[in-house]
């Protein structure tokens, strides 16, 4: 499961995927070119 995230500026795109079998989430926080 995935769920995106755009910032209020829309230059910062969050992607927070969550592993269902550790039950844990990862944030990244990737740098769009625009």
């Amino acid at each position: 499961m995935t769920d995106l995230a755009f910032s209020r500026d829309g230059r910062w795109l969050a992607s927070v995927s969550f592993d269902g079998v550790h039950s844990c989430g990862i944030l990244k926080m990737v740098r769009v070119p625009y």
